[in-house]
């Protein structure tokens, strides 16, 4: 019970961190530093393991991929931009619950340790990138509304079990990581800086 508990409150603690930590100037650069440094890391970690497993360079291609796609669209039409990021957020968010939908189901199939600490630390670094992202823009409610997807997915993953994971086996979950990935580090190196000014 609770590695799922744990995992559950992992967002909570990294919007807590920054709710806690924002108000000082000095804090928010380093917020917003540790942000864009923080998700090329972790693109780095999730993406190059398989890539070198499968000895392959398609993961790397698909992250650039997701990147470029943005940029593209961003730069075809002024109108556009506008609300480019603001769809890209939204599709990393639902990216990252089905993410958290399989995570939540591997966490019932007697976790390692190692395992269940990797998940809380990543929910917690992703729970701080999701309300850096939307909050600024839109709001507590609707970060509020992101975080609770990914906690909703959580959890909906650990009830189905772990036969999940062989079921949801049509789409390559690696790849769609990948190309989630690469839209949030086209926002978050592109655009997060811009609207984080204070």
């Amino acid at each position: 019970m609770l590695p799922i508990v744990s995992a559950l409150l992992a967002p909570l603690a990294g919007v807590l961190i920054y709710v806690t930590m924002h108000h000082r100037a000095r804090t928010v650069r380093l917020l917003d530093a540790a942000v864009i440094v923080a998700l090329p890391l972790l693109v780095a970690i999730q993406v190059l393991p398989h890539a070198w497993a499968d000895r392959s360079l398609v993961p790397v291609v698909v992250v650039a991929l997701g990147a470029g796609l943005v940029a593209v669209v961003e730069r075809l039409s002024h109108t556009l931009a506008r609300h480019t990021d603001d769809v890209t957020i939204l599709f990393a968010v639902l990216g990252l619950s089905v993410h958290a939908l399989v995570e939540g189901s591997a966490l019932t199939a007697g976790a390692s340790p190692a395992f269940v600490m990797a998940v809380v630390v990543h929910r917690v670094a992703l729970g701080l990138l999701i309300w850096w992202l939307v909050a600024p823009r839109h709001g507590a409610a609707m970060a509020f509304a992101g975080i609770a997807a990914i906690i909703c997915a959580t959890l909906a993953g650990y009830l189905v079990g772990a036969g999940l994971m062989t079921e949801l086996t049509v789409v390559d979950g690696r790849l769609l990581e990948a190309f989630v990935a690469g839209t949030l580090l086209h926002v978050v190196l592109h655009q997060g800086r811009e609207d984080h000014r204070h």
